[in-house]
């Protein structure tokens, strides 16, 4: 082992950091999984340096110490065909582009700990469904001067809460309500006990967004997240490549 090469402490808090997956954005490959035996492992993972381990390699820089060298905040986890590529090339492989791949893929990571893993065509087709009934609420939404228009959103809502928990996120729109002042009693039932409260619009991305009212008639609070809300479904339309 040469002075300025990562102890194997440093490597497992790069590999675990990221998940053991590969930091290359466009590969992410899983870079440790069982053996044959059952009682052993496969790694094919590796950590690369940053700024290279000696005068030779890309990116060197001069004024590191060796300690700095062998250091955590100078390595990335890679896939070992990354990683050799990386530990190669500095024409194309920056200090700059590799900081980045390492936070983003630290990010990824701290995203994903906990949430489980979805088929990724299951995945879009339920959020395609999502975008559809979505359109359909906040269509509604938008008209909210008709209090009809609020009427029969409640099959909506549910379908939309279904479509939710094949995702694996929580209900996409969520009311809190306090009730009515004693001997008040809206005409439409879809404004019962909202007199005060907050509306939670959430997406498959993790984004929401959320308003709070206080009104008299009940129909505000549910239009505080209104406009904000349009946004962001117009935005994960763009991005799923989705026509309006």
């Amino acid at each position: 082992m040469r002075a300025d090469d990562f102890t194997l402490r440093t490597k497992r808090l790069l590999a675990h950091r990221v998940g053991h997956l590969c930091s290359n954005p466009e590969c992410q490959a899983a870079t440790s999984g069982p053996g044959v035996e059952h009682t052993t492992l496969v790694t094919v993972g590796d950590a690369a340096h940053i700024t290279a381990a000696s005068p030779a390699g890309p990116r060197y820089d001069p004024v590191l110490t060796s300690e700095q060298r062998r250091s955590y905040d100078n390595g990335i986890w890679l896939c070992v065909n990354h990683a050799r590529i990386v530990d190669q090339d500095d024409s194309l492989h920056t200090v700059d582009l590799l900081r980045r791949w390492k936070t983003e893929a630290e990010e990824r990571a701290r995203k994903d700990l906990g949430r489980p893993r979805v088929n990724e065509t299951h995945a879009r087709t339920e959020v395609l469904k999502f975008i559809r009934i979505s359109r359909s609420i906040l269509v509604a939404l938008r008209n909210y001067r008709e209090e009809s228009t609020m009427l029969g959103l409640d099959g909506p809502l549910a379908e939309l809460a279904d479509v939710a928990k094949a995702l694996g996120i929580p209900v996409p729109v969520e009311i809190k309500t306090l009730p009515y002042p004693k001997g008040i009693t809206p005409h439409n039932r879809f404004l019962q006990d909202r007199m005060e409260g907050t509306c939670t619009i959430r997406f498959p991305d993790g984004s929401e967004e959320s308003g709070k009212a206080s009104h008299a008639s009940g129909l505000e609070l549910l239009m505080e997240a209104r406009d904000s809300a349009i946004v962001s479904l117009e935005q994960w339309a763009a991005e799923m490549d989705v026509q309006p």
